[in-house]
């Protein structure tokens, strides 16, 4: 995504804050005089699916073999916008707009990243070629430029990406992603985004717990762990795991954030935010020692169906962002309903006609959400890798 929507999106769904009364209740923010109302969600009708004791294991199979039959081909048509992306970043279009330019460098580190996961499993070598292009030196010192400026805080989920296509380029031999200027780019970063952390103010710092809008705090935290252990930086792996086991884990939170908080999304939401809590949980804990709190979120077995149609570029992200989390859960619980869901939220947003009603200019970071969730499919031991 862009870093300039970033923001906005950002600041759209503070001012929309839909959980101001959960908030309110846990003592992290003032409470309003009045009773505050949520505001109207654009998604049309509930979309929490009523979970059924008995998996339907059939049609889980059923659903995944149809997902498993398109996945090449989902990931062909996800990789055209990013390289075209990845191309226009050769011409100079800042007059029209700076979408793919190096002034846009997030939206280009994005493309890096999912094209090299995407030739792992495409082989074609355009995904390649493109990729490289997409992380060139130009388009890392201009990230260097901004951090220099700005700091992290101007746009942490911009800098995340910095990272991801750090990590990738560490963990992936087949392409050519950048060289070491990179890496040293991300180890500032990635101080730059722990401090950010450490010093958030309470509120701030529930609500980026709270919200799923660009500045996550799990995704921040996720991210840093996941570096570290790329980079082989086992003290700040240790101090994220701290991080996540001492507030992504917090009790109070436990008492409202369970799946079915994700139902409704916020205008502006492009993470569910508990889900995705549960995603960078899974991901930095020690599967035993979290073992039984799974077991304590998922009670119930709540189970979000794929989002009806809405007018929003972030919700066709949260589609894939969703399928994330929820390919964590199957991984952990071995749930084939999990699994089941996950592919269908891919497919639903993988429907030719609905991807064709994307306006073209949110294709290429939505496609890098797309890809980021198919990759997750492919065994981690895979020839690819």
């Amino acid at each position: 995504m862009m870093r300039k929507s970033g923001k906005d999106h950002g600041s759209s769904t503070l001012q929309g804050l839909r959980r101001g009364s959960v908030l309110c209740a846990i003592g992290l923010v003032g409470c309003a005089s009045a009773p505050v109302e949520p505001p109207r969600s654009v998604v049309p009708h509930p979309t929490l699916a009523a979970a059924d004791p008995a998996i339907d294991e059939a049609r889980a199979e059923a659903t995944w073999r149809a997902f498993l039959d398109q996945r090449q081909a989902y990931l062909d048509r996800l990789a055209e916008p990013l390289v075209a992306c990845a191309e226009r970043s050769l011409r100079d279009e800042a007059s029209v707009s700076t979408a793919c330019t190096t002034e846009d460098w997030p939206q280009l580190l994005q493309a890096a990243h999912a094209l090299s996961r995407a030739y792992l499993h495409t082989r074609d070598h355009a995904h390649a070629r493109a990729a490289e292009l997409a992380a060139g030196p130009e388009v890392i010192e201009a990230a260097r430029r901004d951090l220099h400026a700005h700091g992290v805080q101007a746009d942490p989920y911009a800098y995340v990406w910095v990272l991801v296509a750090a990590r990738t380029r560490v963990e992936l031999t087949a392409v050519s992603l950048g060289d070491e200027s990179l890496d040293a780019l991300a180890d500032e970063v990635a101080q730059g985004l722990e401090t950010w952390l450490h010093t958030r103010p309470e509120p701030e710092l529930a609500r980026g717990m709270l919200l799923g809008a660009p500045n996550s705090v799990a995704w921040v935290a996720q991210n840093l762990w996941q570096w570290a252990r790329a980079r082989g930086d086992e003290a700040l792996a240790a101090r994220m795991q701290q991080f996540t086991a001492q507030r992504l884990l917090d009790e109070q939170i436990d008492q409202w954030c369970d799946l079915s908080m994700d139902d409704r999304p916020e205008s502006f939401e492009l993470f569910p935010p508990c889900l995705h809590r549960v995603l960078a949980v899974l991901t930095v804990m020690p599967q035993p020692e979290v073992a039984p709190w799974v077991r304590q979120v998922l009670e119930g077995r709540p189970e979000l169906a794929p989002l009806g149609e809405a007018p929003l570029a972030t919700h066709a992200a949260l589609n894939f962002s969703r399928s994330w989390g929820l390919w964590a859960l199957y991984r952990a619980t071995g749930d084939a309903g999990y699994k089941r869901a996950y592919a269908e939220h891919i497919m639903t947003q993988m429907d030719t006609a609905r991807w064709e009603r994307l306006h073209e200019q949110d294709r290429a970071w939505v496609a890098e959400f797309g890809v980021y969730a198919i990759d997750m499919s492919y065994p981690v031991d895979s020839p690819a890798y």
